[in-house]
């Protein structure tokens, strides 16, 4: 190839590697008047970032670029079941209530070493009202995985956790599963670092656990994951 002609195909690349960041950016972003662009960057810096992710695996793999809304990607991970309204709490102070027994109403049967160190010293203030979307994992996925397509919303309290299991206290059918399967929420800690918190109702009462998000270990299509 003459150095013309390689100069040529150089500027075709470019030129579809510009077109293709210029699309990632434009369904990114989509939808938001001119006023609301720089604030979208903040908000949806998550799916740009997948996009343009996906623009350069192109490059380096050499593969035919295919740009897929995150959230189209997210409809075949997650199947939405319900939603439930949250109120806002003022503080909630962690070891009052998580705890073996009946606590408030709510009976717990285990607490994980793992929560127990990095939740229960834990006080939460002025949590505001929310919406909790309740999702189906339809295939197996690692946390990374799960977060990714909840979204920017995937963040849950523990006072939320806390006015979810109050209403399931002794195992109840309801959002929560029931039958021995996980729950699974993602929470910041007393530091700030978010961990897969994860519930499930099993003998007599509630147990709670903590792992890292970095953990290598799939949840199972059918798990229940929620986010805000």
């Amino acid at each position: 190839m003459s150095k013309s002609q390689h100069g040529t195909a150089f500027s075709t690349k470019l030129g579809t590697v510009i077109t293709a960041i210029i699309t990632a950016v434009c369904t990114a972003v989509k939808d938001f008047s001119i006023a609301d662009i720089i604030e979208s960057f903040d908000n949806q810096g998550e799916k740009l970032t997948q996009h343009l992710r996906l623009v350069l695996t192109a490059m380096i793999t050499k593969k035919n670029l295919v740009l897929e809304d995150i959230q189209v990607q997210a409809t075949k991970l997650l199947e939405v079941i319900s939603s439930i309204n949250v109120t806002a709490v003022t503080k909630f102070v962690a070891r009052d209530h998580f705890k073996v027994g009946n606590s408030d109403g709510v009976k717990f049967s285990y607490i994980g070493e793992n929560f127990q160190k990095k939740f229960l010293p834990k006080i939460e203030e002025n949590i505001a009202a929310a919406i909790i979307r309740v999702y189906k994992l339809l295939v197996g996925l690692l946390d990374p995985e799960i977060m990714t397509a909840l979204g920017p919303n995937r963040q849950i309290s523990l006072a939320h956790l806390w006015e979810m299991l109050k209403l399931q206290p002794n195992g109840e059918v309801g959002a929560l599963l029931t039958d021995g399967n996980w729950n699974i929420f993602y929470i910041p800690d007393i530091d700030g670092n978010l961990w897969a918190v994860y519930v499930r109702w099993y003998g007599a009462g509630w147990i709670v656990r903590a792992y890292s998000v970095d953990y290598p270990s799939r949840w199972d299509a059918g798990y229940r994951v929620f986010g805000c």
